[in-house]
This record gives structure tokens, sequence and C-alpha cells, in this order.
């Protein structure tokens, strides 16, 4: 960001030469610690979250969106990238993503991830409910008013809105718009599909994170069979 700032000085003749042109900055190491239940949100926090975008008129279009991603498990890039002919009624017709370059201040549609991540996804009803009133609204726009270009929506926008989320609600879960993806790996594996019919889904080519919330969510719910067979047995 502060690169941009300098190179446009530059450009207008404000000053000569970028100051941290050459500047890099080492990416932060992950911390092996995190958790894995906090990668993705339990359906009450995930209630929480999109009842509070949806409370404020600037935000609510974001709310629309990562309950879309919980529902499919669209990488964020993904879902910005849909056109009305990726959208055929039933699903949605992945072939490309949308990266937003800080270098260049403009969105590029590339192709997705992975050749995993070409795909067909298929949508719950309340997913066509959520894509139907976007395209009602864009439609209404459109008609209304001088302002509606087409512009994408830059992620760093949504995951500003959400950092203010988490500490409205004192959420202690990391939060960004790849934790709703997460969330929805998490139903999936509630409903005890397959493995590999989830990565399908999501346009993964590597099980590990699929595999670590899998793997802790049956877990979960192997637990709470047992304690729900105790309290039958014991007339509880």
């Amino acid at each position: 960001m502060l690169s941009n700032i300098f190179r446009y000085a530059k450009l207008t003749g404000y000053i000569t030469a970028n100051p941290v042109a050459d500047v890099r900055i080492d990416r932060k190491k992950v911390d092996q610690s995190e958790k894995i239940e906090e990668k993705f949100l339990e359906p009450n926090e995930l209630k929480a979250v999109i009842d509070k975008l949806n409370g404020r008129s600037r935000s609510k279009r974001y709310g629309n969106m990562l309950e879309f991603i919980s529902l499919t498990g669209l990488r964020f890039g993904e879902l910005v990238a849909l056109k009305y002919e990726d959208y055929d009624g039933k699903s949605v017709s992945i072939t490309k993503t949308l990266d937003y370059h800080y270098s260049n201040l403009k969105p590029t549609l590339t192709s997705p991830k992975n050749s995993y991540s070409i795909r067909n996804v298929s949508l719950p009803d309340r997913a066509i409910e959520l894509i139907e009133t976007v395209i009602l609204e864009n439609n209404l726009r459109k008609s209304t008013g001088p302002y509606v270009d087409g512009t994408h929506i830059f992620i760093g926008n949504v995951n500003k809105s959400l950092r203010l989320v988490k500490k409205s609600l004192k959420l202690e879960k990391k939060l960004s718009t790849h934790t709703f993806r997460h969330t929805h790996v998490s139903q999936l594996a509630e409903l005890n599909l397959p493995i590999k019919s989830i990565m399908a889904r999501v346009g993964h080519n590597s099980p590990n994170t699929t595999l670590k919330i899998y793997t802790h969510v049956t877990k979960k719910m192997e637990t709470e069979l047992i304690n729900q067979l105790n309290k039958k047995i014991n007339g509880n």
C-alpha cells in the first residue's frame, strides 16, 4: 500500500524515486499451535456474524456473500469472478478466479488455483435464494441509479468489516473470508459425506485442512453420539 502511494507520487512528479521500491517484508510465520476448531464457525457463531453484517446497510452485501460461501465452499476470488452466465438456476460453474493485486491496483481474472478448482457446484435452496436476490438488486440498481458499473468487491473491505464484527461479538476465533469456506467443510463433515466428495466440492487437491476439519468434526459427533446414548440408557 505504501509503495503504491510513493509510486503514484513519482508518476505525478511529487518525488523523483520510490523510497520503498526495494523493501521486502518477510511473511508472518504461521502459528502451528492454532487449533483446528478456530478455523471454522459453529452454527450459532455463523448466524451471529451474518446477522451482524446484515444489520448494517453498508455490509449487507458482504453478509450475503459470506453466507453464500458458507453454503457452497467457494473461495472469495471464485465468488467475485462469477458472471450471470455461470449460473444456471441450480448450480454455478467455477472456471476462473479474481485476484486483486496492490502492484497494479486492478483486479485480474485468472485461471482457478488448480485443475481441481474447475468444477460445478450444486446450490442448496438458500444459496439459490441469495444469488437470485443479488441479481434482482443489481437489475434494480441498474434501472434506477447511474453509479452501477460492475466494480468488483475488494476482499480487503470485507475482511475489514469482519474484524469489526469479531471485535463487536468478542469472538475469539480468527475471522476472514476463508473462515466461511472452512465452515462449509465442517457442515459437510457433519453430514458424514466421504472426504473425497468434500474435496471435489470445494476444489481441494490437498486434503490437509479438509482432513483436519473432517476428523475434528466427526470425532466431536462421535462423542455427542455416546453422550446421547448414555442419557438414553440412564433414562435421562
